[in-house]
This record gives C-alpha cells, structure tokens and sequence, in this order.
C-alpha cells in the first residue's frame, strides 16, 4: 500500500532533473526494504528515490523522530517500536488466550490507550501459561512464540 504523505508548505530536493520544489513523499513497501520518493509541487513523482533496507526502518525512523524533538525540544522524549497484539494472537484463539495468560501475569492491561510489554517478556509468560494448553496444538502454540520472539526488543501493545 502507498502512503501518500504532502508536506504542510514546499520544500526542495535534488533529483535526476535538479533542484526541485518538493510538496510531500510517497512511501510504499518495496521486496527486503521500503521506497521513499519525493513529489513536486505538483504532486507529480520526481526523480528522488531512496530504499531503505527493512532491518534500518526503525533506525531510519528513530532518528527522524530524534531530529524533530531537537527543533522542539522537548527533554526527556523517547521513541518506542511496537506491535498491536491483535496483529500476532491468531483470530481463532481469542475465546480462550486471554484467560489462559491472565493467570499470575507479570503485566496488567485494561482500560489504557497503550499498555507496552517487551515481547521477550511477553512471550516468556505466554510460554509457561500456554505449556499444558489443551485448547489448540502445541505445534500451533510454537509457531505463536517464534513469531513472538522475532520480536526482539520491539514492545506489544496489549490494549489493541
């Protein structure tokens, strides 16, 4: 899906053609990366492309996010990645997961805009509350945890 974004007043860039009046980006997933091209004025694609590799999109996003709290300064902000849960319990699952892991769980939800865990946590407790769990296979429940685990240091927002 392209994500069309227009820029609030014009800027510039330098492409194929020379310096040009930029009005916004348009950004779509490209294979192993996603493509970043800047529109004229006019709206017409120019000829400024940049691809930036998958395993570099939080960086590249961070510190974008880093260089705007520098022009407002505003101490203290931090940037976070994360995932909505909704997007890795699978569909089938939801008359039983969340009762299964409520059970002693080192983190609580409800009622918040984010409530944000670590997915190594995450997956940690999903693990020990899911270990005898009769209501899918275990194969299944596998498969859950290594989606998790890929994870890494990103969080999960338990709320949506």
């Amino acid at each position: 899906m392209i994500k069309h974004i227009n820029f609030s007043k014009p800027t510039n860039f330098t492409g194929r053609n020379g310096y040009m009046k930029c009005g916004g980006v348009e950004i779509f997933p490209f294979p192993d990366g996603t493509l970043l091209t800047a529109k004229t004025s006019r709206g017409q694609v120019g000829r400024c492309d940049i691809k930036i590799p998958d395993e570099n999109l939080e960086e590249v996003g961070t510190e974008l996010i880093r260089a705007t709290n520098k022009n407002q300064k505003i101490p203290g902000l931090k940037v976070c990645a994360f995932v909505e849960v909704s997007t890795l319990v699978p569909k089938t699952w939801k008359s039983w997961f969340w009762a299964a892991i409520s059970n002693k769980a080192p983190f609580s939800w409800g009622d918040n805009d984010r409530s944000l865990v670590g997915a190594s946590d995450f997956a940690n407790h999903c693990e020990e509350s899911l270990l005898d769990c009769r209501e899918t296979s275990q194969s299944a429940v596998t498969r859950f945890l290594t989606k998790v685990r890929a994870l890494g240091q990103t969080y999960i927002d338990l709320e949506n």
